[in-house]
Parts: C-alpha cells; sequence; structure tokens
C-alpha cells in the first residue's frame, strides 16, 4: 500500500512539476513574443537596408532636428544600449547622439552646392554606432546620404542683356525680329521659363512666337515717320510653386525703309529772265533756290533735277536745282516749266513742280524819231505851260514802249523848257 501511495504521490508530483514548468515557458515566450521588436532585435541593425538615405529642402530652419534616426536599432540615451556620433565633422550637420536626431546647422543652399567642383549637393556622412556584445563593444558604421533638394527661391535670370535690336519699317508682319532673348531658371530644378510681353506703351508691335521660345516677332507694321525708338519690357516666370519672374527691357530702334518720295521745299518757284541774258545766265529763282529733299530722312537719299517739260531755252544742273538759260529767248513773255526731282538711287521715286519764267522783252532797235530835226519859233511873252512843239518817236521791237527825256535838262538852252513824257510835248516853264 505504501508503495503503490508513493508511487502515485510521485506521479502526482511530476505531473505537477511539469505543468508549472510549461506555464513558466509560456510566460517566458510571451513575454519574448511581446518585446521582439520589428526586426532581429540586435543593436546598430538598420531597419530594410544597410544605409541611410535621406532628403532636406534647402529651404530647412537651421538649429532644429530635421530627422530623427528611427530605423537605427537600440536605444541611444544616457542608459541605452548603443552609442552614436558621427564619424567626421560636416559643417551643415550635427548629430543628436541622445535623441539619434539630425540637426541642420546653418542655412543650406542648392544652388550654391551645385555650383561647386564637383557639386556637393548630396552631403555624405558616417555614422559611428556602438554597442555592448558580451562585455565587449563592438562598432558599426553606417553610410548616411542626404540630398539637399530644391525650393523656388531664385526667380529666372536674363541672360546677354541689354537687349536691343534695329527693325527696317518695311519689315514684313510675321517676321523674327529678334532671337536671342534667353532666361534660365535662377534653381536648379530645371523649370521652364514662360516668355510674355508685358503691357505697355508700344506693346501691341510685337509678339512672341512661342512662349516658351524666346523668338520675337513682328505683330504690326512699324513707321519711321511717327517712331523711331521706344523700349518695351520682357518678362520671364518659371513655372515654381508660387512662380517668381524677372523683367527686363528690349530697346527697338527702328530704320527708316525708303517708302517716301522727295518733296520741294516749296510748291513753286518764280524767275524773271532780263532782255539780252546770255548763254548760262543763271536764273534768280524766288522763293528760294529749286530744291528736295528725301522725305525718308534716316536715308536721306541723293536728289537728281531735271527740267522735264518746257525746257525749249532753259537747262537745269541736275546736281544743284540752278536753272540757267541755254538757248536764245527770241520774245518776252512767260514760260512754264515743269521741275522732276528723284532719287539717284531709285529713280522711280520723284516728285514735281513748276518754275514760271517771266522773259522780259528783248530790245533789237534803237528808236527812231519821226524828224531827223525839230525847230519851233517861240514868243517871249508865251504864257507858261504853253505847248511849243510835239515829237514822236517809233521803235521796231514789237510791244516795245518808249519813254522820253531831254538829253541835258540843266543846260541853260534847256532851263525854260519842260518836257511832258506822257505826250512827248515840249512846254514853256
Amino acid at each position: 500500500m505504501a508503495s503503490s501511495y508513493g508511487t502515485r504521490a510521485t506521479r502526482r508530483r511530476s505531473s505537477r512539476t511539469s505543468a508549472t514548468q510549461l506555464l513558466l515557458w509560456t510566460l517566458v515566450l510571451g513575454i519574448l513574443l511581446v518585446d521582439l521588436p520589428a526586426t532581429s532585435g540586435y543593436p546598430c541593425m538598420i531597419l530594410n537596408g544597410s544605409s541611410i538615405f535621406l532628403t532636406i529642402p534647402e529651404s530647412a530652419q537651421p538649429g532644429k532636428i530635421f530627422r530623427t534616426l528611427d530605423m537605427i536599432e537600440g536605444d541611444s540615451s544616457a542608459k541605452g544600449n548603443i552609442n552614436l556620433r558621427l564619424k567626421e565633422q560636416n559643417q551643415y550637420f550635427g548629430l543628436d547622439s541622445a535623441t539619434k536626431g539630425l540637426v541642420l546647422l546653418k542655412s543650406i543652399d542648392r544652388e550654391a552646392l551645385e555650383a561647386k567642383n564637383p557639386p556637393e549637393t548630396v552631403q555624405k556622412l558616417t555614422l559611428v554606432c556602438e554597442y555592448l556584445d558580451s562585455d565587449t563593444w563592438r562598432r558599426i558604421d553606417i553610410p548616411v546620404q542626404i540630398v539637399v533638394t530644391d525650393v523656388n527661391d531664385n526667380g529666372p535670370k536674363f541672360i546677354g542683356t541689354p537687349y536691343r535690336t534695329s527693325v527696317n519699317e518695311l519689315t514684313p508682319v510675321g517676321s523674327v525680329v529678334f532671337k536671342t532673348i534667353h532666361a534660365v531658371d535662377g534653381d536648379s530644378s530645371g523649370n521652364l521659363v514662360i516668355y510674355s510681353i508685358l503691357r505697355g506703351p508700344y506693346s501691341e508691335y510685337f509678339r512672341f512666337d512661342d512662349s516658351l521660345s524666346g523668338i520675337l516677332i513682328l505683330n504690326n507694321a512699324l513707321d519711321y515717320e511717327k517712331v523711331r525708338m521706344f523700349n518695351i519690357t520682357i518678362s520671364a516666370r518659371d513655372q515654381g510653386n508660387p512662380p517668381l519672374s524677372a523683367t527686363t527691357p528690349l530697346e527697338i530702334v527702328v530704320e527708316d525703309g525708303d517708302d517716301q518720295n522727295p518733296e520741294f521745299l516749296q510748291p513753286s518757284y518764280t524767275a524773271t529772265l532780263p532782255r539780252d541774258s546770255p548763254l548760262g545766265y543763271l536764273l534768280r529763282v524766288q522763293p528760294a533756290t529749286i530744291k528736295a529733299i528725301d522725305k525718308d530722312t534716316g536715308i536721306n537719299a541723293s536728289i537728281q533735277y531735271k527740267i522735264t517739260d518746257g525746257a525749249n531755252f532753259f537747262d537745269i544742273n541736275k546736281n544743284t536745282g540752278e536753272v540757267f538759260v541755254n538757248g536764245s529767248v527770241s520774245q518776252g513773255g512767260l514760260y512754264v516749266l515743269t521741275v522732276r526731282a528723284s532719287q539717284v538711287d531709285d529713280p522711280g521715286r520723284y516728285t514735281l513742280t513748276t518754275l514760271r519764267v517771266t522773259a522780259e522783252r528783248p530790245n533789237h532797235n534803237s528808236p527812231k524819231f519821226i524828224n531827223k530835226e525839230y525847230s519851233q519859233r517861240v514868243p517871249e511873252n508865251i504864257p507858261v505851260g504853253t505847248t511849243i512843239l510835239s515829237v514822236r518817236a517809233v521803235d521796231s521791237d514789237p510791244t516795245a514802249t518808249l519813254a522820253y527825256s531831254l538829253l541835258y535838262p540843266e543846260s541853260p538852252e534847256a532851263r525854260n523848257f519842260n518836257l511832258s513824257i506822257k505826250y512827248a510835248a515840249l512846254m514853256q516853264r
């Protein structure tokens, strides 16, 4: 009985021990399952990789933690199981080892980093992680790459300014007048630049062929006689958020095109040709010497003159416009000359005027008295003012007008007489 009881008691104690052990292992296993991290649980290990890749915008504020390195296994606090530090110093980044926080030490400019040779837009750090393994400190070097990303903090910049171009007034509408407008985005993100012309005086004369090309097109015809030089304002806008823009002036110089005929300085001219003027005699033209100018003042073409009608007895110096006698004017009267002024480089551009020449009657014959000699007896008591003698002369020149005078009016013999030119009569005085 005793033996049998002892056996049963032993079996019961053994059974209770097994149950207790099973419960203990279950509790331990439960605790391990609760505390088991998502990774293998080894200190200094990195979630999903062996290096760290981060980005930071260039607009980040310095002096603040911009990223906590939670992907590194372990506790880096004072009572933790790992130690963290940077292997080398970096002017932009530091480490708050207690919190695993990467700190931006000072402002960072992507454009400045990109301009370096080689570019430094990717900052490379080495993070040293140390952990205790069976009373022995182990070390792991963790590569860290930080890419500085661009922020739209720089507006476009025009290249090759100041801009200036010349456009002939005869340039057809739709023609390309300027190709070298070019702006680049001040940021390094490769934003496209959109060009436009700001609304203002003369902006309607031009347009861009394509808002992305910077090729300027003539939109309306120019007129040198109305405007010879002006500015328009070119705008370049990037496509950042928010967009930034820049402006620059473009100076337009309008060139004179040959679209105007010459013009005489006076609407018409007159001159008097004295009788018996010799060949080559220069007419004294009124109100001024014949002169024409090219109305295309920017071209100012040379002018040549020619008499196209009425040139029987006259000619004109083709360069100076002076009119001279080129033949024998047989009779007086009015001569109307048509003068043409044309451009030397384009005779098809010309203008006309008239020169009215009044020629004095020619005097080829001397007058002759009807009688060779006149005589008259005069009583001494004849009243003053009495006509005592009439004389008459003729001139064979047509339409000649005669005037009479005493040859020696102050002589003793002539002092007592006076001559009436109107009647050619000698009167007592």
